[in-house]
Formats: C-alpha cells, sequence, structure tokens
C-alpha cells in the first residue's frame, strides 16, 4: 500500500504534468487557429545584423533597446535610439529609412531629437501628422509630435486614466500603442504596475504576458483612452 504522503506528492505531480500538456495542447491551438503567421512565424534572416550602432565616435556609436518601423510610400522609415558612453547618459533620437528592410541609410541631420531621453519609442499616424510614444528617463513615458517624422516638438509626459477618470500611475515603461475607430489606446508595461505578491517578474514573462494582454484587450476592446 502507498503511504498517504506519497500518494499526494504522486497525485500532485500526475495533475501538473497533465496541466502541462493541456496547456501546451491549448497554446498550439490558439498559435495555430487564432494567431495569423505573420505574427507567430519568422525566420532569422542570414546576414543579421541588418542595422546597429557605428561603432565609432558618433552620437549612436551604440544603439539602445526597441526602435520602430512605419512601412509608407513605399519606404521604411525607422526611428531609433543611439548614444555613446555610459548607459546613464541621455538617449537621443535617430532615423533611417529603407526600400527594402535590408540595407538602411542614417538621416544625415542625425539625432533629429535631444530635447529629452527618448527611447521604446512607438508611432502612430493620424490625420498626417505622427504621433510617438516613447518612454523617457526613469521609465516616464512621453509624448511627440511631428507634421514629417524628422521635426519633432515634445508634448509632455502621458497623463493615462481609465473611462472613469481615474489616473493610472506611471512610470508606464515602453509605450505600446494603436488606432482604433479614431481612438488612440496604449497598452501598458505590466513591468511598472506593482504586483499583488510584491514580486517582479522577469523580463521574458513580462513580455509574454503584455503580448498576450495586447491580443485579449484586442479581442475584448478594452482599451486605456489618452
Amino acid at each position: 500500500m502507498i503511504p498517504l504522503k506519497h500518494f499526494q506528492i504522486l497525485s500532485l505531480l500526475l495533475f501538473l504534468l497533465s496541466c502541462k500538456n493541456h496547456q501546451k495542447v491549448k497554446t498550439e491551438n490558439v498559435n495555430r487557429e487564432e494567431f495569423p503567421g505573420a505574427m507567430v512565424e519568422f525566420v532569422p534572416y542570414k546576414s543579421n545584423p541588418v542595422f546597429k550602432g557605428s561603432g565609432i565616435d558618433t552620437w549612436d556609436k551604440q544603439i539602445r533597446e526597441r526602435g520602430f518601423i512605419l512601412y509608407e510610400d513605399s519606404i521604411y522609415k525607422m526611428w531609433y535610439t543611439g548614444y555613446k558612453g555610459k548607459d546613464s547618459v541621455t538617449k537621443y533620437l535617430g532615423y533611417a529609412t529603407s526600400r527594402d528592410g535590408i540595407k538602411w541609410e542614417r538621416y544625415p541631420k542625425n539625432p533629429i531629437f535631444t530635447e529629452k531621453w527618448t527611447e521604446d519609442m512607438c508611432v502612430v499616424k493620424k490625420e498626417g501628422r505622427y504621433y510617438m510614444f516613447a518612454e523617457g528617463r526613469n521609465d516616464v513615458a512621453h509624448l511627440l509630435i511631428s507634421n514629417d517624422g524628422i521635426i519633432w516638438n515634445e508634448q509632455g509626459d502621458l497623463d493615462i486614466r481609465t473611462k472613469n477618470g481615474q489616473p493610472v500611475p506611471g512610470p508606464y515603461g515602453t509605450p505600446a500603442v494603436w488606432l482604433e475607430d479614431g481612438k488612440c489606446s496604449e497598452l501598458l508595461n505590466l513591468a511598472n504596475v506593482p504586483l499583488i505578491v510584491g514580486a517582479t517578474l522577469s523580463c521574458i514573462v513580462v513580455f509574454i504576458i503584455e503580448w498576450y494582454l495586447c491580443y485579449y484587450l484586442y479581442k475584448k476592446r478594452l482599451f486605456f483612452k489618452l
């Protein structure tokens, strides 16, 4: 006869294994049925990286975190963050273009914005104007507006509120913004929202949660209106 303690442990292991297998099947079904291939199926380009820091004594000797690419008028337009020196120095905004997304040409008058720390940007275009939502120093998100995507005007830190007008405490970290039905909405960075258990999730777990939450919000039409 199996001792009660051992039986409980065995039952727990079988339960966890069952959950894992169920989750795997569920995840595979979700990826196959709900997510378009263009969102989940990628093959690394053999000649990566296609864009990197200059490596010499320029303002963008090093590249910082995430940039953003917008495709319009048959041109790939990329905004990126460069710096040189210590990681704590102010991060500037640069601009580059490409016809094929592989060979990139830096804008000759870079950097195009130096007034404020700008990185991890997201750019949307509405009624002929570009809106850039970017992470600033100490993860405080801010907004910039431009008529041509090159000359940017700082608009200040973001003031994000729920539908009932209650402020959502910042900072907001890496913004993810999209336009739908004329409304501009943002997915907040969960890494900067206190967890109930008082712990901090690892970057990869935060990324996965943000990605799935973004899709969930899209399906349910639950947005934070700016």
